[in-house]
């Protein structure tokens, strides 16, 4: 099968296409809010490498992140449709549920049981990068993440409509990273 052609030249003047098909421009907030995400997926991307280099439990936690991160794509999908085409996204799509935040909590939990068996700790604000290259890793990423929850809200205030879905799997998700980070911290020498 032939790789498809992304390279449209459509958005050389400004304008991009929503998942609906209007054309809005680049600037518009639900751009902006998906290419935020897409930012948080890409360093998501770049830290499974320290996952899959631990233990059985971190290369666990890197698979559960994968199946995390294709969901983000119907989340990047739900907010690049125009409001008057959202019902139609929902119908047509495997959107955002509840479910999907248990899921997520449901790895929160299992990662707080493994830090709590590892003996780690959380009482204080660290220097990001103080204790290994992985850790500052998560910590980035969770910053990321942050970023994009932050995203969510400007557009739900700006009048767009944004579940309550959408903004609590991206919550959990930055919880769950930040503990990720702490369980690659390295232990004070």
């Amino acid at each position: 099968m032939p790789i498809t052609n992304i390279a449209t030249k459509s958005g050389d003047k400004g304008k991009t296409s929503l998942w609906s098909g209007e054309r809005v421009s680049k600037t518009d907030l639900r751009i902006q809010a998906v290419g935020t995400v897409d930012l948080a997926l890409s360093a998501l991307g770049r830290g499974h490498s320290y996952l899959r280099a631990g233990d059985e439990f971190c290369r666990e936690l890197s698979r559960d992140l994968i199946a995390v991160q294709y969901r983000f794509t119907d989340l990047m999908g739900e907010v690049c449709t125009s409001e008057e085409k959202k019902s139609l996204y929902l119908e047509k799509r495997d959107a955002i549920s509840d479910d999907d935040v248990a899921r997520l909590e449901a790895i929160y939990d299992k990662l707080r049981t493994q830090l709590d068996a590892r003996g780690k700790t959380f009482e204080n604000w660290k220097v990001y990068g103080e204790r290994g290259a992985a850790a500052a890793e998560f910590y980035y990423i969770r910053g990321c993440v942050r970023r994009a929850e932050l995203m969510l809200w400007e557009l739900r205030e700006a009048g767009f409509t944004v579940r309550d879905p959408l903004v609590k799997l991206v919550n959990r998700l930055s919880d769950l990273l930040f503990y990720t980070a702490v369980l690659l911290e390295e232990d004070e020498a």
